[in-house]
């Protein structure tokens, strides 16, 4: 989920993310970016966050890589 928070993160109209773990037999799970924050839900196999509890991290733009 960490990848979907920095993408949201450095992308400027992303205001919240969702991570949906991988399905069985999968490597990889879905990102899904909003450009609004609605009510946090908390539902197994996912994990959500908004862009601007980032700041904290510490991260590099990606530019600067």
């Amino acid at each position: 989920a960490e990848h979907c928070a920095y993408t949201c993160f450095f992308h400027e109209n992303c205001v919240a993310y969702s991570y949906v773990l991988p399905v069985a037999g999968s490597s990889y799970g879905t990102c899904y970016f909003k450009n609004f924050a609605n009510k946090p839900i908390k539902k197994a196999g996912a994990v959500s966050g908004l862009s601007q509890d980032c700041y904290s991290m510490n991260w590099v733009p990606p530019e600067s890589e």
